[in-house]
């Protein structure tokens, strides 16, 4: 029989994981596995913090701070978020574990003794002016393909995987200096194309259960473009050591001790478990079906960089068989990121709203299949048509009426061929819902199916009025009220892995302690309770008062009007000074004396490349402008920026021209 091991892209130990790293891996992997222990099966879903790379010791030596302490505190902080958003993994571990440690070793040992691992002189940027080696994160600069942000080996916006000689205008993270130049210096490579025929094998032995995005990304670096070998050595202070003469200053890349984490968490769990070798059915057994949960941006790391470990051990290691990777979420058209300010992130979003109101969202916006946007009108679309008039609504107005006209007890009618009839569609709706799920991707079709469920039950009542029924014929309305308490059984079943604890509560008044997936076709009707009312509908208000809350964690977009752009043209001014705006970390309020003696304001997304001395007395280029908001700072006047750098040819400030 198989087994499934779950796991999600591990977060990066930046920041909290704001709803687009959610959507991608975290959520779904927790809907899946629990969709596969209600079905009975042998599952455990592991995830946990990854805690190495460069992105932390930028934040580290911005903050002042220790970076393992920083580490340390943000994995306790990330694990809370996560445990309020109802994530139901069996372990939450972190890479820089001693478990994980050992993992790394032996299978760097392993690919070195099999000649997977050289030594090579490679080309890398080195900032002339603070003196450091600019390792992944510690150099930025411009995407060659999209023109977004380049930042060490991938561009954050297109997910292009880059070589750092390929930025345009890098500069470092350091100091800001842009006198970069590219030395040549020692590193170890692993000899990906070496393994080129086994990863064709492996690839074509699963890409039928791949989704199309896998796919295409797979087959461009097999067919087309061609393997390459791959640094996995880097010039950072916190990491596991390479344990080469010679490499002293040098750690593992991050990307190849954090898939080796999967096996690192799931051998943390086997000891919290009391079972230390429990680890190894789930890593050396064939019957395991491996399942990764990534967002489209880490496909290359998943199918052909990780299993190219595993496979240049020969060791023998259980290989992934589903790669379950998601789309973006985007928001207003622009990709979710924790580090660029964009997007809610799951500790606030919990403030506005309990997990469950949340998940249910995700997964009927779920990007399966194509980017998705979110935005507050969508969420407070599907909060309140769709998860409190039609699901919560039906629930509440079936056990209500159950309630009181048969007490706790509605017992066990005899139903005649209609109502045989309707509990068999009601069957038919649970095995579409069960079909969705096991396309490991299905959570929006899921949701639609949930739909109906709640929809024709509710239909149901209305075509039967069964309170004229009481009245007339109390037998029948009986009956018609057995059929519907199916309905929200099957309901609550279907809905179980998405809105967990509401399920829980709704099969806790049907008296269902202890429930299964088969509970959504099982016929009977244990206890009727009165319920409750769990959701309720957002209000305008509130909804106001989140997009002004929040305002600074979605892209803002400052309009011009083409006919006051006509009208008034570009300007030059003084900047006289410079203020910090509250929640808006990426932005400096700049005072702005104009060619016509007038003040201008203008809030532009640069405040990580300057600091206030910079801007002081210096000339900015700027476009008048109607009074904006920017949260609760008024503007009226635009500064034009190129990746947060003004854009200007003053030779005082960095800048660029496009």
């Amino acid at each position: 029989m198989p087994r499934y091991l779950i796991t999600s892209a591990l977060p990066y130990i930046q920041g909290v994981p704001h709803l687009g790293n959610f959507i991608g891996s975290i959520f779904p992997a927790d809907v899946q596995a629990r969709f596969l222990r209600l079905k009975g099966e042998e599952v455990i879903y592991i995830c946990g913090s990854d805690m190495h790379g460069s992105p932390l010791e930028v934040q580290a030596f911005k903050l002042g701070r220790d970076v393992k302490e920083l580490a340390y505190e943000n994995h306790e902080r990330i694990k809370k978020a996560i445990e309020a958003m109802e994530i139901s993994t069996d372990f939450w571990g972190w890479t820089d574990s001693e478990e994980n440690k050992e993992t790394t070793y032996e299978i760097f040992w392993d690919l070195w003794k099999n000649g997977y691992i050289k030594e090579e002189e490679i080309v890398m940027p080195y900032c002339n002016d603070c003196g450091h080696w600019l390792a992944d994160r510690w150099i930025e600069g411009t995407c060659p393909y999209c023109g977004g942000l380049a930042r060490g080996d991938q561009c954050d916006d297109c997910g292009a995987i880059l070589d750092p000689t390929e930025i345009i205008n890098p500069h470092c993270k350091y100091c800001g200096s842009t006198n970069i130049t590219f030395r040549r210096t020692k590193q170890l490579v692993f000899d990906l194309p070496a393994l080129t025929e086994d990863l064709k094998r492996f690839y074509d032995e699963r890409k039928d259960l791949w989704p199309e995005n896998a796919k295409k990304t797979t087959e461009h670096y097999l067919y087309r473009e061609g393997l390459k070998p791959r640094s996995i050595s880097r010039f950072l202070n916190f990491g596991f050591p390479i344990p080469l003469e010679g490499y002293e200053g040098q750690v593992f890349y991050v990307w190849f001790d954090a898939p080796i984490g999967y096996i690192g968490i799931t051998k943390q769990w086997a000891r919290s478990v009391g079972d230390p070798d429990a680890w190894k059915k789930w890593w050396l057994d064939k019957d395991t079906i491996i399942v990764h949960y990534i967002g489209k941006d880490n496909i290359f790391f998943h199918t052909l960089f990780w299993p190219g470990m595993l496979i240049g051990t020969r060791k023998g290691w259980t290989l992934p068989k589903i790669i379950a990777s998601a789309e973006f979420l985007k928001a207003r058209g622009v990709k979710f990121s924790k580090s660029r300010g964009v997007g809610l992130n799951i500790e606030n979003a919990l403030e506005l709203l309990p997990a469950d109101y949340w998940r249910y969202v995700l997964a009927a916006l779920f990007p399966a299949r194509k980017d998705t946007e979110f935005s507050w009108d969508a969420l407070k679309e599907k909060v309140n048509k769709e998860l409190v008039e039609t699901i919560a609504n039906f629930v509440h107005r079936t056990l209500t009426l159950a309630h009181r006209y048969f007490g706790e007890d509605i017992g066990t009618p005899e139903l005649n061929e209609e109502e045989q009839k309707k509990l068999e569609e009601l069957n038919a709706l649970v095995d579409e819902a069960e079909k969705h799920y096991w396309k490991w991707l299905g959570f929006q079709e899921v949701v639609k199916t949930a739909i109906r469920i709640a929809s024709e039950g509710n239909a149901w009542l209305n075509y039967r009025e069964p309170w004229k029924e009481h009245k007339e014929d109390p037998e029948k309305a009986r009956r018609t009220l057995y059929v519907a308490l199916h309905y929200v059984k099957a309901l609550a079943v279907v809905l179980a892995p998405i809105t967990p604890s509401y399920s829980e509560k709704v099969l806790s008044w049907l008296g269902e302690e202890d429930y299964s997936w088969n509970t959504a076709k099982e016929r009977g009707i244990k206890k009727i309770s009165k319920p409750e009312i769990i959701f309720r509908k957002i209000s305008d208000e509130q909804l106001e008062e989140w997009k002004r809350r929040f305002a600074s964690k979605m892209k803002e977009k400052i309009t011009i009007k083409f006919d006051e752009f006509a009208k008034v043209g570009l300007m030059t001014g003084t900047i006289r000074h410079v203020q910090e705006i509250a929640d808006h970390p990426k932005r400096w309020l700049l005072v702005i004396e104009g060619p016509d003696g007038q003040t201008y304001r203008a809030a532009p997304e640069i405040r990580e490349h300057y600091t206030p001395e910079q801007l002081k007395g210096k000339t900015v280029l700027f476009f008048p402008l109607e009074k904006q908001e920017i949260g609760k700072v008024e503007v009226n006047a635009y500064v034009p920026t190129a990746d947060g750098v003004i854009i200007t040819n003053d030779k005082q400030l960095p800048g660029k021209v496009r």
